[in-house]
C-alpha cells in the first residue's frame, strides 16, 4: 500500500534513490490536499514506449512538449497509438451556443520582425513513412481522417444544424506584394500508382446532393489540356482548353436542350468527318440574326435534291437532277424591278411555263442593219444556232425575223 508521507518535505519516495513504484496502485490526493506548483527537469517520461499501455512523452526531445513513440510488434485490428479525449454531454435542456473540442491548439505570434527565408507555421504536422516489404489483401493510409455519427432524435422547427468532416477558414491580412497566397485546402499527390485523385467527394443521402458546391469565386484549371471529364467512362464528355480554344470532346452526340424542352433540341455530331448540326424530335432548326442578316462565308451546298422553301413548301429552288436549277413557285417566278413590295415591272414566269411581261417589261430580240444575210456564227453580225434576232437588210429598206435553226441553216 503507497503512503503519503506526514513530514514537511511531503515528496514520496522509496529507497535511497528516491524513486517511487506506484504498483497497480491509484495516485491521488485523498485527504492530503492538492498538488502546488512543480518543476520537473530533465528528460521527463511517463511510462515506457515499448511495454506500457499507456504512455505519455514517452520519447522526449528538446523544445517539444510532448513527445510519443509507440513500437508496435505486430499488426492487428487494434494497432493504434491513441490521443484520446473523451466528451460526454449530460441530458440538459440548457440554452445559448457551446463549444465541444476533443483537441484544440492555438498558436500565437507576434513582434515586428519575421525574418529569413522559408519561415513555416504549422498548427497540425503529421509524417507517415510506409514501407513494408509485402503488401497484401486491401490497404489503406489516411493522413487524416474523421468520422462523425449523426443520430440526432428530435430537431426542432425552425432550428438548424450542420456537420464539417472538416473546417478551413482563414481571415485577417497577410498583405499584397504580387507572391501571397491563401489556400483553405491545399493537396497534392505525386506518388506514383494507378491513379492518383487530387480530391475524392461524394455526397447522397439528403434531400439535395452536391458533391461540390461553389459558393463563391471562380473555377480555374491552372494549364492547358487539363481536362473535366464526365460519365462513368471518364471520356463521353471532356471540357478543356488546348491553350487556343475551348473544346468539347465527346464520344457521341452534343446534345443542347436550351428552355428545358426535352422534347426538341440541338445536335452536334461528326459523321463520315462532316460535322453536322442537325435537331432531335419533330422541329424544325430556326436561324435568326439580331441584325436581320446571316452571312455565309464559304460555298452553300446542297446534297442531292434537298430544296429550300420560302414561305412554305409549295415555293422553293431545289436541283431535280444534276446540270439542272429547278425554280418552283404556285403563283410564277417574278424578274422586277423591286426587292421590297410587289414589283411594277417584271417578267412572269408562270407556274405552267408560260413568259408574260408587265409594265415596261418586254421580249427585245437583237437587231443588226446590214445588206448580206446574218451568216452562222457569233460574230456582231453573225447569229448564231437557235438564236432569233431582227434583220433589217438596208438595201430593199425591209425587216426580216431571222432565226437559226441547227438543220437548215439561217431562215
Amino acid at each position: 500500500m503507497f503512503t503519503w508521507p506526514t513530514g514537511a518535505d511531503k515528496v514520496p519516495y522509496i529507497g535511497a534513490t528516491k524513486a517511487v513504484d506506484l504498483g497497480a496502485q491509484h495516485f491521488t490526493t485523498t485527504g492530503i490536499g492538492s498538488f502546488g506548483a512543480g518543476l520537473f527537469s530533465g528528460n521527463v517520461r511517463l511510462g515506457d514506449s515499448t511495454n506500457d499501455i499507456h504512455g505519455i512523452n514517452t520519447a522526449p526531445v528538446a523544445n517539444r512538449m510532448l513527445t510519443a513513440s509507440q513500437r508496435i510488434t505486430a499488426l492487428n485490428a487494434s494497432s493504434w497509438a491513441y490521443l484520446t479525449a473523451v466528451v460526454h454531454l449530460g441530458d440538459s435542456s440548457g440554452a445559448g451556443s457551446f463549444d465541444i473540442g476533443g483537441d484544440r491548439l492555438s498558436i500565437q505570434l507576434s513582434g515586428n520582425d519575421l525574418s529569413g527565408d522559408d519561415n513555416e507555421v504549422i498548427g497540425s504536422y503529421r509524417i507517415i513513412n510506409f514501407a513494408p516489404s509485402v503488401v497484401d489483401g486491401a490497404n489503406f493510409i489516411y493522413g487524416y481522417r474523421t468520422n462523425i455519427d449523426l443520430n440526432v432524435e428530435n430537431i426542432e422547427v425552425g432550428a438548424s444544424a450542420s456537420t464539417y468532416g472538416f473546417k478551413a477558414a482563414i481571415t485577417g491580412d497577410i498583405g499584397k506584394t504580387g507572391d501571397t497566397n491563401n489556400f483553405g485546402i491545399h493537396a497534392s499527390v505525386t506518388a506514383n500508382a494507378d491513379t492518383n485523385y487530387g480530391g475524392w467527394f461524394q455526397a447522397s443521402g439528403a434531400t439535395i446532393n452536391w458533391a461540390i458546391f461553389n459558393a463563391a469565386g471562380n473555377v480555374f484549371l491552372g494549364d492547358d489540356n487539363e481536362k473535366t471529364m464526365w460519365g462513368t467512362t471518364n471520356t463521353d464528355l471532356q471540357i478543356y482548353s488546348d491553350g487556343t480554344n475551348g473544346v468539347f470532346d465527346l464520344t457521341s452526340a452534343l446534345l443542347l436542350r436550351p428552355g428545358g424542352d426535352t422534347d426538341d433540341y440541338f445536335s452536334f455530331n461528326t459523321s463520315s468527318h462532316v460535322p453536322t448540326i442537325g435537331t432531335v424530335g419533330s422541329c424544325n432548326l430556326k436561324l435568326t440574326a439580331s441584325s436581320g442578316t446571316i452571312e455565309v462565308d464559304d460555298d452553300f451546298l446542297i446534297n442531292n435534291a434537298e430544296k429550300i422553301n420560302l414561305r412554305d413548301t409549295a415555293i422553293g429552288i431545289y436541283s431535280q437532277a444534276d446540270t439542272f436549277l429547278d425554280i418552283f413557285a404556285d403563283g410564277g417566278f417574278r424578274v422586277g424591278d423591286s426587292s421590297v413590295g410587289a414589283p411594277t415591272n417584271y417578267t412572269l414566269f408562270g407556274p405552267t411555263g408560260d413568259v408574260s411581261f408587265v409594265g415596261s417589261a418586254g421580249f427585245y430580240p437583237r437587231r443588226i442593219a446590214q445588206s448580206l444575210i446574218p451568216a452562222n456564227g457569233t460574230g456582231a453580225t453573225q447569229i448564231d444556232v437557235s438564236e432569233l434576232m431582227v434583220w433589217a437588210e438596208i438595201d430593199e429598206g425591209k425587216v426580216y425575223i431571222v432565226f437559226n435553226d441547227t438543220t437548215s441553216d439561217v431562215m
